[in-house]
């Protein structure tokens, strides 16, 4: 918290009241016009307040200008309704207005809910969000609830620093519309190598068309740092949350029941979701994969000390490189509870599994698949494997290969019981792999 208050400016002791500036705050009056006068003339001062009445002011394209906070009363005492004016505007709409060089700066929103119901749905556009800003620079979302836009709640593309704290995300997004590029999207926050932090602290969203929380590297890879902790996600048609070609991401204690994929790392602008660090979370429900990394090129994935329960697929399925996977819970898992195969395109280089209790799976245990893609560097150890319908270590070795595809490889010290027999299943042979004083 200490790094939001750096930022939160010394002028907002200037306050402007929005009733003095004609807003009327019945939900029927267009108060855009009004909303948008006291932001200038905050900004005109130097930065300032624009404090909200109770009330439910009707806008729409309100543009957010630098060193102006807007303060309301809090969830349904304030609220901005937007409104189909036949546009493809947010509510709050700074897009196109900014740069790298001249960034909106200082823009902050505290205790305001914002209502998308009434926006224009005709077709699809991206921008039809809640709020939608580009180039934002030392911003602070708190106590913000934004619901039911046809698009993302809160998407900011090229953010330098950005702060959420305590904000609401519910039933954004247009149906069917998932995937890397579409504005469908909870928070959805593009990042470049301009960007520096993004933190997000006691945050949810429910029931969002595509992912509930998006870092996505636009054109270059981000970011200096990204945290989301503490946040919740639910039935979300994609991720609860996804690291779509960003570096450096944290996630931890973080909760997703009920979306497709609780952890959904890719890649975007050519660039692979790297450094995705998973700690203390809570995965249950899923309909696919708890944690799922797809592309190949994809490394240093951690998950550490989380809980997956009832996963439809795997608790953690990676196609990249130098993952660790230790001190994990898996119980009743639809497939595999830990998966790895290196894709076509990986280094196929360092994997640990270790440490986790894995029980009453409806698959295997514990599965390394080495058929298409050498694998230098495995260490699967230590870890409990009980009762699942599968074996409880499965290993897939390539056929006609002197080294079976692996070299430098370990299962030692593991306990499988409960399993179907064999406990340790190896198909094929590797002289580069070596299974010792495993108890069954």
């Amino acid at each position: 918290m200490s790094q939001i208050k750096r930022f939160e400016h010394k002028r907002s002791s200037l306050r402007f009241p929005i009733s003095d500036f004609g807003a009327i705050g019945d939900g029927i009056a267009d108060d855009s016009k009004a909303l948008s006068d006291a932001i200038s003339a905050a900004e005109d001062a130097g930065g300032g307040t624009v404090d909200f009445q109770r009330g439910i002011y009707k806008c729409m394209g309100v543009q957010p200008k630098s060193l102006v906070t807007l303060q309301g009363r809090g969830w349904g005492e304030t609220i901005l309704k937007g409104f189909d004016n036949k546009s493809d505007q947010a509510i709050i709409d700074g897009v196109g207005l900014y740069s790298q060089d001249a960034p909106l700066t200082e823009f902050n929103i505290y205790d305001i809910e914002l209502d998308g119901t009434d926006m224009n749905r005709l077709g699809y556009h991206y921008n039809r969000k809640g709020i939608g800003n580009q180039w934002m620079r030392n911003c602070i979302f708190r106590n913000v609830f934004v619901h039911d836009t046809p698009a993302s709640g809160i998407g900011t593309d090229f953010v330098i620093n950005g702060y959420f704290v305590s904000c609401l995300v519910s039933r954004c997004g247009t149906k069917g519309k998932t995937g890397n590029g579409i504005g469908s999207n909870g928070f959805g926050i593009g990042v470049s190598d301009a960007t520096e932090v993004v933190v997000f602290t006691g945050c949810q969203a429910i029931e969002i068309a595509n992912n509930g929380f998006t870092l996505e590297a636009q054109v270059t890879q981000g970011i200096g740092y990204a945290s989301i902790t503490d946040c919740y996600t639910e039935k979300c048609g994609n991720a609860g949350y996804s690291n779509s070609g960003s570096r450096g991401v944290k996630i931890e204690g973080c909760t997703d029941n009920a979306s497709k994929y609780g952890i959904y790392v890719s890649s975007n602008a050519n660039q692979s979701g790297d450094q995705t660090m998973v700690s203390s979370c809570h995965f249950s429900n899923q309909l696919s994969h708890g944690v799922y990394a797809d592309q190949a090129l994809g490394r240093y994935l951690q998950v550490r000390g989380s809980l997956f329960e009832s996963c439809g697929g795997c608790g953690i399925k990676s196609h990249g490189s130098y993952c660790s996977f230790v001190d994990n819970l898996f119980k009743s898992c639809g497939e595999a509870a830990i998966l790895c195969k290196p894709g076509s395109e990986a280094i196929g280089k360092g994997y640990l599994v270790a440490n986790n209790l894995i029980t009453e799976g409806n698959s295997k245990g514990v599965e390394i698949d080495s058929s298409d893609k050498l694998i230098t560097g495995l260490l699967v150890e230590s870890n409990i494997i009980l009762d699942c319908k599968q074996a409880g270590i499965y290993v897939l070795c390539k056929p006609a290969s002197q080294t079976g595809n692996f070299v430098a490889a370990v299962i030692e010290g593991n306990v499988c019981n409960g399993n179907p027999s064999p406990q340790i299943d190896v198909v094929g042979s590797s002289s580069g792999l070596a299974i010792r004083n495993n108890a069954e």
